[in-house]
């Protein structure tokens, strides 16, 4: 079944020590364990405790998934963790996912959630979207 739109937008929770290498530009590689739908346009950077604000985005340019060894190999200087870190976060895991991502755009006043969509609350890890909270935080869709 195709993905009836043309672009998705999604909402992650980042520690805020990650969403600041993102929006600097120092970490241009997001992993997660899920893969993301092929659409995904946008990142919208929730940081997490004990900033839980809306910081910024950043562009999803291309998802890759891969068993974490080779993910590690092709990307550790741009996934903004040491290997140890790395290891654990995928201990257990066959699949890791990299979301190459660029154009930082850090908002100029932090966003709480509910200023994006109502009843918002942080996703455990991503969610997308709508349209009309997409456009809350800049991004034109």
């Amino acid at each position: 079944m195709a993905d009836p739109s043309p672009s998705r937008i999604v909402l992650m929770s980042i520690h805020p020590e990650h969403a600041e290498a993102l929006l600097n530009g120092t970490k241009t590689v997001e992993l997660r364990k899920a893969r993301l739908a092929k659409s995904t346009s946008h990142i919208v950077i929730y940081a997490t405790a004990p900033v839980r604000r809306v910081v910024g985005w950043v562009k999803a340019v291309h998802i890759e998934d891969g068993t974490p060894r080779t993910i590690w190999r092709k990307h550790k200087s741009r996934v903004g963790i040491l290997e140890q870190a790395f290891q654990s976060y995928y201990q257990g895991h066959r699949r890791a996912v990299a979301i190459h991502v660029e154009s930082p755009q850090r908002l100029a006043m932090p966003l709480e959630l509910s200023a994006v969509e109502d009843g918002l609350t942080p996703p455990q890890s991503w969610r997308y979207l709508s349209d009309t909270a997409a456009e809350s935080v800049g991004i034109r869709v």
